[in-house]
C-alpha cells in the first residue's frame, strides 16, 4: 500500500473557514431548518466539468457565492437567510461582498433561484470585531441597510441577538 511518509502538520485558512463554517450551522441548527446549503457543497458533475456550488447567485455583474445559504420556517413564514464568514483582516475584500449583495439583492436573483418570493437577509460575521467596525466604516450609507445583520464570531454565543446593521445600529 502507498502512502505518505511525513505526517501533514499544516493548518490552512479554508479548513478554519470550513470548520467555522459547519459550527455555524450547528448554531442555526436549532431552528426549524428547511435546508442549509454551504459553499463547499455541488451540484453538476465532475466528468463533464459543470461542478457549480449550490450557493452561487449568478447576477448581472457575475456570480456571487456566500458562504451559506438557508431558510428556517418559523411559525408565522418561510425566512431565507445568506451567510458571510468573513475571516482575516481584508476590509476591502468584506466590502466588496457587500457591493455584490447589494447588486443581487436589488436584481433578486436569490428570490428567482429559489423561487422565494419575500425578502431575505445577508448575515455578515466576521472573525474580527475591529474589522467588522472598519468595514461599516466603509459602508457610508446604504439603503438596503435593513437587508443586512452583521456580527464578530468572538461574540457570537446566540443565533438570536447581538446583531447590528450596515450603520451600526
Amino acid at each position: 500500500a502507498h502512502y505518505p511518509i511525513g505526517k501533514i502538520a499544516t493548518d490552512t485558512q479554508d479548513t478554519k473557514h470550513r470548520t467555522a463554517i459547519i459550527d455555524l450551522h450547528i448554531s442555526f441548527s436549532r431552528f426549524d431548518l428547511i435546508f442549509f446549503d454551504r459553499y463547499f457543497d455541488k451540484t453538476g458533475n465532475a466528468l463533464e466539468s459543470s461542478l457549480l456550488s449550490k450557493t452561487a447567485i449568478k447576477t448581472s455583474k457575475g456570480i456571487v457565492k456566500p458562504d451559506a445559504i438557508f431558510m428556517i420556517q418559523t411559525p408565522k413564514q418561510k425566512e431565507l437567510y445568506v451567510l458571510e464568514l468573513e475571516m482575516g483582516k481584508d476590509k476591502k475584500k468584506s466590502f466588496d461582498k457587500i457591493l455584490a449583495h447589494s447588486s443581487a439583492l436589488r436584481e433578486k436573483q436569490l428570490n428567482r433561484q429559489l423561487n422565494f418570493n419575500a425578502g431575505y437577509r445577508v448575515l455578515l460575521i466576521f472573525e474580527h470585531q475591529n474589522i467588522m467596525h472598519s468595514t461599516l466604516d466603509l459602508v457610508k450609507d446604504s439603503d438596503l441597510k435593513e437587508y443586512y445583520l452583521c456580527q464578530s464570531l468572538e461574540d457570537f454565543s446566540d443565533p438570536q441577538e447581538g446583531w447590528i446593521n450596515l450603520l451600526k445600529e
